[in-house]
């Protein structure tokens, strides 16, 4: 849940920034001791634009932190994440060409539903 960064030639990592949670029963996720009791790992996927802006998803939200920024700011929160749900997958975050942010749903689904992929446009609502 925490950043840290090495700087190119550098000799010791920098905390950069806290990811969060949100204000939710999900925030005790930030704790190692619940996640390992609930066997619910929380499912932080991190994406860096070529800008140097940070795209995080956790708790189901995706979180932005600007360049040169220290705090993330929410974006958007997905349909499916709860108790029985992660929201998304290893790897279910892609930056794609500085300009597009893309990631997909992961949840149960009994009923097969449509799965969705989201599509966020950098600078624009979703």
């Amino acid at each position: 849940m925490i950043i840290y960064c090495l700087k190119k030639d550098g000799s010791r990592f920098d905390r950069i920034a806290h990811i969060p949670t949100g204000c939710t029963i999900y925030w005790l996720r930030n704790f190692s001791i619940i996640r390992k009791l609930t066997i619910r790992p929380e499912c932080v996927e991190l994406a860096v634009t070529g800008k140097g802006d940070f795209y995080a998803l956790s708790a189901g939200r995706l979180w932005l932190m600007n360049k040169g920024k220290r705090k993330f700011t929410e974006l958007f929160k997905l349909l499916h994440y709860g108790f029985g749900d992660q929201g998304i997958r290893n790897t279910g975050i892609l930056n794609y060409d500085d300009g597009t942010i893309y990631l997909g749903e992961y949840f149960e689904n009994k009923k097969r539903d449509a799965v969705k992929i989201y599509k966020y446009q950098i600078n624009q609502t979703p």
